[in-house]
Order: structure tokens, then C-alpha cells, then sequence
């Protein structure tokens, strides 16, 4: 599971590469707010936890990433290393 937090910024957003997500808003529940998604946008001080797995994936890298530019241009992307087990 990877935990999202927005501090600080208005808005922004989460975008996974090549795969989808559930996603478990703030609160307290056991059932994804989310199904079958690949993009998420939250307001500031908003939490959610999103949950997947690349088990049918090729190994290699795989991107995430904000959709707001300027975030993106100040580097907030990065990449899942995925590898035969």
C-alpha cells in the first residue's frame, strides 16, 4: 500500500502508469471508496490510501506521477522497480 498526503498544496493529484488502483478515501473503511482507477486529485490536508500490485506486469520500471506540471517539473515522479521474484 502506498499512504498519500496532501500538506501543504492546494490541490494535486496521483497518476499510476500502466496499471489501476482501489482507493480508500479518508475515514474508516474496510471497502474501496474507488475501484479500477488510475487517477486520483485531493485537497489540501485529504488522505487516502490506495491499494495494487503489479503481479501480472513485465518487470521494469513504472511511472507515477502528479498531472499539476509544475509539481512534475519539480520532480515529484518517480518510478516502481518491478522484478521477477
Amino acid at each position: 500500500m502506498l499512504k498519500l498526503s496532501i500538506e501543504f498544496d492546494p490541490i494535486n493529484s496521483f497518476h499510476l502508469q500502466c496499471s489501476f488502483f482501489d482507493y480508500y478515501n479518508q475515514g474508516m473503511t474496510l471497502t474501496p471508496t474507488l475501484s479500477t482507477i488510475d487517477i486520483i486529485t485531493q485537497c489540501q490536508a485529504e488522505r487516502g490510501i490506495l491499494e495494487f500490485n503489479f503481479a501480472d506486469h513485465e518487470p521494469g520500471l513504472y511511472m507515477f506521477h502528479t498531472h499539476q506540471a509544475k509539481f512534475t517539473e519539480l520532480g515529484c515522479m518517480a518510478n516502481f522497480d518491478i522484478v521477477d521474484a
